[in-house]
């Protein structure tokens, strides 16, 4: 109302147990050949009774755009060198490499908000290192998080950002 918000209301929204969402949706152009294309947007939901997720989620989907053209050369490399024979194979390959770029996605995430919290002599471990299971759902798509994690620790936000922009594979490599 004052020039600098506004009001609106949402309907048909459904809970989808995900935190945030960037889509790469795949199209078969042809047999054996197939499109990638992330949507221009991304949608997230946060609970203000968790400052992990309040905090992490903007940070962790907007990540997905810098990094995901990376992972879209590396997916689309994949399909050039080994064509997949179905929509269903594209889907699971590319399903792979976006597991991948969870793993590094959390692992920055997690450097940067310890940063911030350090930088503000705020303790990291009262709301997020107890509950941070709790925060991140059990899904596949996650199931190279942890892993993530200790190769970002290990590395250092900047070379393990550089390395996956580079090369996912050689990221694959170190983690897997």
């Amino acid at each position: 109302e004052s020039g600098k918000s506004i009001k609106t209301s949402v309907s048909g929204a459904i809970y989808s147990n995900h935190l945030g969402a960037v889509d790469l949706e795949i199209e078969a152009v042809a047999p054996g050949q197939f499109e990638l294309a992330r949507k221009p947007f991304t949608i997230w939901q946060n609970d203000t009774d968790n400052l992990y997720t309040l905090m992490a989620i903007p940070a962790e989907e907007t990540l997905h755009y810098l990094l995901g053209r990376a992972t879209d050369r590396e997916i689309l490399t994949h399909f050039h060198n080994r064509p997949p024979e179905s929509l269903a194979a594209a889907r699971n390959i590319a399903e792979e490499w976006m597991a991948l770029e969870e793993s590094v996605v959390g692992g920055l995430v997690d450097r940067l908000l310890r940063r911030y919290c350090e930088n503000r002599r705020f303790k990291w471990s009262d709301p997020f290192a107890n509950n941070l299971q709790a925060t991140v759902p059990e899904l596949h798509q996650y199931r190279y998080r942890k892993r993530g994690l200790q190769l970002v620790a290990d590395l250092g936000f900047r070379h393990a950002m550089d390395l996956y922009l580079y090369s996912p594979s050689r990221f694959r490599e170190r983690l897997l």
